[in-house]
Order: C-alpha cells, then structure tokens, then sequence
C-alpha cells in the first residue's frame, strides 16, 4: 500500500473538471488499496479544514488575500513535508498549472527520495 499526495487547487467537491478528476483519481487509489492525501484550497462553500473518510483524507487550506496562487503553493509544500516527516507520503502529484509543479518538484527534490 502506497501513500499518495495529490494536490490541486481545485476542492474535489467543488464540481469544477480538475477537481471531478481528483476526486475520481482519489477514490480509484483507495479503492486499489492505497491511502490517499488531498491537500486543496478551501472553496466558496464552507466545508470542513480536515475531512477524513477513509482511507482518503481532503486538506484544505485556507484561500489567502495576497497572492493567493503563490500563498497556496507554499501552504501545500508545508503540508506535504508534514505528511512526509510522519511517514503518510510515499508519492506526490501535482495536478494543477506548471509553476505549481515546479514548485512541488523542487519540494520533492529537498524531500530526496519521494517520487514525484
């Protein structure tokens, strides 16, 4: 069983095609077994910080005034070191734009050996 991160700034309730397509991702690693880490942007609609239905857990960060593209990236660089250091990050994907991606390769890269 394999830990997996998916970030996306997209809530995987939130309808839109990035975050249908998480949540479809999501639900089809569980269901072959592996645990699942989401790690979001809170949405318009209040959902709760830290949603955890087994075995898929959704992280959603606050949405910042300034800059709120960059403030998410490094929210959710944080966040996925937390989740590596206690051992429940094994791969992570990025589904979201490229300066996104750069961004948790370079995470990946400081974290040595998860893959990206």
């Amino acid at each position: 069983m394999l830990s997996v991160v998916l970030i996306t700034a997209s809530d995987p309730e939130s309808g839109t095609p990035s975050g249908l397509y998480a949540a479809a991702l999501a639900r089809a690693l569980g269901a072959s077994g592996h645990q699942v880490h989401i790690i979001t942007r809170t949405g318009p609609t209040p959902r709760p910080r830290h949603d955890a239905r087994a075995p898929i857990t959704t992280h959603r960060l606050p949405i910042r005034r300034n800059a709120p593209d960059a403030a998410f990236v490094i929210e959710a660089c944080r966040r996925t070191c937390e989740l590596r250091r206690s051992g429940r990050c094994d791969v992570i994907e990025c589904l979201d734009a490229p300066a996104a991606g750069f961004a948790i390769a370079t995470l990946g890269h400081l974290l040595g050996d998860a893959p990206i």
